[in-house]
């Protein structure tokens, strides 16, 4: 994934993560009063739907990762990616 594209993820995530710590303590006290097995539901399917979307990502660990949005033009599929795969020596 190109730079701008990382950078923007980052912050979306910075941002779910803020809305989340607000969040929490309110659905902790909902959770009390309501039940117990309501909160631990939303809390899994909310790990559950995370796993769900980070799955099909591409792996790029030593791989040259792209800058722009069109030097990544090519990088769509995950064959593209195994060619680029570098072996450690170790």
């Amino acid at each position: 994934m190109p730079t701008t594209i990382r950078s923007t993820g980052l912050h979306a995530c910075s941002i779910s993560a803020r809305v989340g710590a607000f969040l929490a303590p309110y659905l902790v006290a909902a959770a009390n009063n309501y039940s117990y097995y309501l909160l631990n539901s939303l809390f899994l399917m909310l790990c559950a739907g995370a796993v769900l979307l980070t799955w099909g990502l591409p792996e790029t660990k030593d791989t040259t990762l792209q800058t722009t949005l069109q030097s990544a033009d090519h990088v769509t599929s995950a064959d593209h990616v195994q060619a680029n795969h570098v072996t450690s020596p170790v």
